[in-house]
């Protein structure tokens, strides 16, 4: 209790100097949140004009341990193949809807 007289009573009798500490710390504070919202605005710029050059992406070619090969991917763009929904097993071991390219379908 007397540690917080003592303080006090030094605030009192300094009032400039309690001024320029409340000034600082709220200059700190809104310095720390301009920079967060300037981040915020330049990340979602970013990622709109990443949407507005490319589109929104709908589908996701993603390949075993091995990879997609060059040419499964060069048949896949150049030919629009048939696109087959089913249910399947996620890494987390959730059951999802999931969607595949057929490369087996018979164009004949």
């Amino acid at each position: 209790m007397i540690l917080w007289r003592a303080g006090l009573r030094y605030l009192l009798r300094h009032p400039l100097q309690l001024l320029f500490a409340v000034i600082g710390v709220a200059l700190g504070v809104g310095v720390v949140v301009a920079i967060d919202l300037a981040n915020s605005s330049a990340n979602k710029a970013f990622s709109l004009s990443a949407e507005a050059v490319s589109g929104r992406t709908s589908h996701q070619l993603i390949g075993g341990p091995a990879g997609l090969s060059e040419e499964v991917y060069r048949r896949i763009r150049l030919r629009a193949y048939p696109l087959r929904q089913c249910s399947g097993y996620r890494r987390t071991g959730h059951r999802s809807p999931q969607a595949g390219v057929d490369l087996a379908y018979s164009w004949s």
